[in-house]
């Protein structure tokens, strides 16, 4: 995976939460 698509993926977990 990307480096910039895993800050991402943690923000929409933090977003989803």
């Amino acid at each position: 995976m990307n480096p910039h698509a895993t800050p991402i993926l943690v923000l929409s977990l933090m977003l989803g939460t």
